[in-house]
């Protein structure tokens, strides 16, 4: 499979994103970062992305799954651009995955 993986997401305000990726190599939570920013070449990091090693069963050709989870509550709504990158050190050294995210409005998600 060619790296980057382009994964677009939409949801509402105040749903929780989570997304599982395998791995072809073992990789650790530890290693990775996965944010999310209003413009790619944006300084300001919006929000990060929780992320745990899953212990799911690990399908054919798999090595790793790493379990990315954010929570959108508090994040305006609009176009939001996110990546997935493995870290050495303090240096990135490849992404795994990008795309953008898309938080809309909901009607009856603001209380009742």
């Amino acid at each position: 499979m060619k790296l980057p993986v382009e994964h677009n997401i939409r949801v509402y305000q105040g749903e929780y994103i989570t997304l599982t990726v395998g791995c072809d190599s073992v990789i650790n939570a530890e290693d990775v970062f996965a944010c999310i920013r209003r413009y790619s070449w944006d300084d300001e990091i919006i929000e990060r992305f929780v992320i745990t090693n899953s212990t799911s069963e690990l399908l054919e050709g798999e090595k790793s799954k790493l379990n990315l989870t954010l929570d959108t509550n508090s994040i305006d709504s609009g176009t939001y651009y996110w990546d997935l990158f493995i870290w050495a050190g303090n240096r990135p050294v490849k992404c795994l995955v990008k795309g953008k995210i898309i938080i809309k409005q909901g009607i009856s998600n603001r209380g009742k």
